[in-house]
């Protein structure tokens, strides 16, 4: 989350913005395209597809398949429980969350499991959550990362987050090339464009597997990664014309700090684990200019699939963010921090990347996006097409984006991309997945006429974003 505050805005109580969400939580909202379709694919097969006798998964259908049917398009989805708990936060503040019926009620839906054959497992599948966990739980307010990017100040959200760090470090390695020059190749959906732009995103995601997690448990070396030396030595290993065959982690702490030891050689990092796409982004601006970039998830679609019975919210699966595997090692000649390792207390590794691009003093433009690791390369594509390819702001949303979320494999081109520039990939040796327009992100997007102070939106119809506007 990240915030720009021009002017205070007027003060509003808890209860009062809660007010609207209550009204639409009892009456209803009509399901729209796009969640009717995850409602399908949760309840057939999916995380709410459980047989039935399992109280919170059954709690999740009798909300989204009522009548035994899943909900369709156009359908009323209505949530009495959700605006119950709204309610209940209200009347008692944000305290009311973390202890008393309604945290009872969490704790007690989390030990519930999947039904197996073997009993051990049953018990092994239970949530370890304990009411002294929520009641200790405690929200930090942490300073964005921030670099220059063509004359630019890109603000971006910190570890445990990795989208921040690694769309900048992206950008960095990037800003040598003239993107965005026809004459020297670089037009948009060029092979020299869409290669420099996947060797970028091959280098940083190398990075983001070692180095990143929270920093609160882990030294994450942010001024090393970005460091101008370090960038540059990086960004040296890319070739406009040629695809690295491998590429592994590089080694910023000599450039983080002068007393800092470095490691003599890095550990390859396994490939990352899949991360979720149940996520939601949207950016605002008030008449003074204010603006807030907001991404959230649940993680995997429907995330545990357990709704707490009675309060009407879903708990999330985020521990699938951590490794699967723990990876610290401290031998010096196979270093790993193991930086996203579990631990109690910590917070996984995300790669959510609200941003907000500064020029001069002037906020100019915010946005950001779900779409699990891709959140990274969506955020990037929008940068490049506003500040590289000079795109109007919805043309910018609109453009086919590209994504490579490894060092070595996952990358996915959207469909109607220039075929030269495909063409051109797999000449160099890369190999393609050609993907919907819907897969990757879904860029929501607001901009500041630096002239005259008008305000524009842009909305991604990849999941059926919209634009409002308020008197």
């Amino acid at each position: 989350l990240d915030v720009i505050v021009k002017e205070p805005p007027r003060h509003r109580s808890l209860a009062e913005v809660l007010t609207p969400a209550i009204q639409l939580a009892s009456d209803g909202i009509r399901v729209s395209e796009q969640l009717a379709t995850d409602i399908r694919k949760g309840i057939i097969g999916g995380r709410l597809s459980n047989e039935p006798g399992q109280a919170a998964y059954d709690e999740a259908r009798r909300v989204f398949a009522p009548t035994g049917v899943p909900l369709k398009q156009a359908d009323l989805l209505i949530q009495p429980n959700l605006a119950k708990t709204f309610r209940i936060i209200a009347e008692q503040g944000p305290d009311a969350f973390y202890s008393g019926e309604l945290a009872e009620a969490l704790v007690a839906t989390q030990r519930q499991a999947r039904k197996t054959t073997n009993s051990h497992d049953q018990t092994k599948l239970q949530g370890r959550m304990t009411l002294h966990d929520l009641a200790n739980y405690r929200t930090i307010i942490r300073q964005p990362v921030e670099a220059m990017y063509q004359g630019y100040r890109i603000l971006s959200s910190p570890p445990p987050s990795s989208g921040g760090l690694t769309v900048l470090q992206i950008l960095k390695l990037l800003e040598r090339f003239p993107i965005g020059d026809q004459e020297q190749g670089f037009a948009f959906g060029s092979p020299r464009t869409f290669n420099v732009m996947i060797e970028a995103m091959r280098l940083a995601f190398a990075d983001r597997a070692v180095w990143m997690g929270d920093a609160d448990f882990v030294p994450v070396p942010i001024h090393g990664l970005l460091d101008e030396q370090y960038v540059a030595s990086r960004s040296a290993l890319i070739n406009p014309d040629a695809r690295q065959v491998s590429i592994t982690a590089g080694n910023p702490l000599p450039f983080n700090s002068l007393t800092e030891s470095p490691a003599t050689h890095i550990q390859k990092a396994p490939p990352s684990s899949k991360e979720g796409v149940h996520t939601t982004h949207f950016t605002i601006i008030d008449h003074a200019g204010n603006i807030v970039t907001y991404t959230n998830t649940i993680e995997d679609l429907w995330g545990t699939g357990l709704m707490v019975p009675g309060f009407g919210f879903l708990l999330n699966n985020e521990l699938t963010d951590f490794n699967p595997v723990p990876t610290r090692n401290p031998d010096p000649e196979r270093f790993n921090p193991g930086a996203n390792d579990a631990a109690g207390g910590k917070r996984p590794r995300s790669s959510m990347a609200p941003t907000i691009v500064i020029h001069g003093n002037q906020p100019i433009v915010a946005y950001g996006s779900p779409g699990g690791s891709t959140i990274i390369n969506s955020v990037v594509n929008m940068t490049l097409n506003l500040l590289d390819h000079h795109f109007p702001i919805q043309e910018a949303v609109d453009a086919p984006r590209i994504s490579q979320t490894d060092a070595d494999k996952n990358l996915t081109l959207e469909t109607h991309l220039p075929l030269t520039g495909i063409k051109g990939l797999k000449a160099l040796g890369h190999e393609i997945t050609t993907t919907s327009f819907r897969k990757i992100g879904s860029v929501q997007a607001v901009a500041i006429d630096e002239s005259n102070g008008q305000q524009f939106g842009a909305a991604d119809h990849r999941r059926g974003g919209s634009v409002i506007s308020l008197p």
